[in-house]
């Protein structure tokens, strides 16, 4: 399993590589901007298996710093408040075995999420540009949190059972839009954890993943 981090840390040498040598050669191009999207979320690992979590959405909110390294290649930081988890639900029953009610189960892991990607564009002859995207992203833990609705277990801060960090790989695509000297794009990129987001022995694992689906307005 370590081969993934060792991508990763290709992928951030290979980004940032680029990246110093385009500054030496030049100054290149910059843009920035917000970026506001959802987390389409349900993770994954031994604990996924065991408990088959529903998806649950949540806010993915941002800054992004792009610097164009060639003409359909760009390296894209991302700095992002971004919520993943899963949700689960339960059927109650009585001693007799009578349904009484339904339990809403939500895992919240609260992050700042710092993803560093390679962009390549596809040019076709109309204005919206196609492109993917690829690279290891970083998340940074503020807070995790478990929540029952239903079962009259007490709310979990979890954030104290959490990894610092959390290493992953995102990749995904999505159309550039030209508007001026600024652009809007629209995007769809998947990101997974390489490992288990708790630092507790013995524990069943519990990776996160998700589905982002944003729109970024670039100046």
């Amino acid at each position: 399993m370590r081969t993934r981090p060792a991508i990763a840390a290709i992928l951030l040498g290979t980004c940032l590589g680029t990246c110093l040598g385009t500054a030496g050669a030049g100054a290149a191009p910059v843009h920035w901007g917000p970026r506001a999207g959802v987390n389409v979320s349900a993770f994954t690992g031994e604990s996924g298996d065991l408990i088959r979590p529903n998806s649950r959405t949540f806010p993915n909110l941002g800054l992004v710093y792009q610097v164009d390294l060639a003409r359909n290649l760009s390296f894209r930081g991302e700095a992002a408040y971004s919520v993943k988890g899963g949700g689960s639900s339960s059927e109650m029953t009585d001693n007799a075995g009578n349904p009484i009610g339904t339990t809403e189960d939500t895992w919240r892991f609260d992050y700042l999420e710092i993803p560093l990607l390679l962009r390549t564009r596809v040019p076709i002859r109309s204005g919206a540009v196609p492109y993917l995207e690829v690279g290891p992203s970083f998340g940074v833990a503020l807070g995790g949190h478990f929540e029952s609705k239903g079962s009259g277990l007490p709310d979990q801060d979890l954030k104290g059972d959490m990894k610092a960090m959390d290493l992953g790989l995102g990749g995904g695509f999505g159309i550039e839009i030209p508007a001026g000297s600024s652009s809007l794009s629209v995007e769809a990129r998947y990101t997974r954890g390489f490992s288990d987001l708790w630092k507790l022995d013995n524990n069943l694992t519990m990776v996160n993943q998700a589905w982002t689906f944003a729109v970024s307005w670039l100046h």
